[in-house]
């Protein structure tokens, strides 16, 4: 939506807002749980990353990934106030539409969903007496967050029959043509990018510092 208004400099704008977002809700979240001093350096030193330097600097989706993620983090990091719009209900939309806003740019994003149980699943624990209230809210995060992101695939669903689209097509056409196609971009990311393993998925974040080569491009 934002492309056609000034050119290419637009979706730039957005992320770089969108990153500057992130970063001062991920400074917020550090600085509830630390000293000013520790909070700075932890996130500029996550600011510095080259990972992240690359997702910002170029028209990354992982940026508004970053800042919705690092908002639900906030949120459930901030004081419970006793009444009023900062309540459980109010709080359980909120982390809804995070998490669906996560999950509507790309579909890694939906990997936010599963933060929405781990919460509420600690939740339950602290509350035990009160669970089923817990999952009513619980219940009530999941649907705001399929509500949003329903919204965004609607538009390639109508366009081409496939929300996902270009991937996942073999779940929603036989045409040999498309499902081709589809096989064609998961194997883009598949052979080139990326890590080969479970144990190579949980040391992610460590490889990434000294292995580019498991992401699509290298800052500077």
């Amino acid at each position: 939506l934002m492309a056609p208004l000034e050119s290419v400099i637009a979706p730039r704008l957005l992320v770089w807002m969108c990153w500057t977002l992130g970063l001062v809700c991920l400074y917020r979240v550090l600085r509830r749980h630390l000293a000013t001093t520790t909070a700075v350096i932890l996130t500029l030193a996550f600011t510095l990353n080259d990972t992240v330097l690359l997702i910002s600097a170029e028209c990354y989706v992982e940026t508004i990934l970053m800042m919705n993620v690092a908002a639900m983090l906030l949120t459930v990091a901030s004081p419970r106030r006793r009444s009023g719009t900062g309540g459980p209900w109010t709080r359980a939309t909120i982390l809804g539409v995070l998490a669906g806003g996560a999950a509507a740019v790309k579909l890694t994003g939906c990997a936010s969903i599963p933060l929405l149980f781990l919460w509420y699943a600690g939740e339950a624990w602290y509350e035990r007496p009160r669970w089923p209230t817990v999952a009513i809210r619980l219940a009530v995060s999941l649907s705001t967050a399929l509500c949003v992101c329903f919204l965004f695939y609607l538009r390639p669903w109508f366009a081409t029959g496939n929300p996902f689209y270009p991937y996942l097509s073999e779940w929603f056409t036989g045409d040999a043509v498309r499902i081709e196609m589809s096989r064609y971009h998961h194997a883009i990311g598949g052979f080139a990018f990326g890590v080969k393993s479970v144990a190579a998925f949980v040391d992610a974040p460590l490889l990434l510092a000294f292995r580019p080569d498991n992401y699509d491009g290298k800052f500077g």
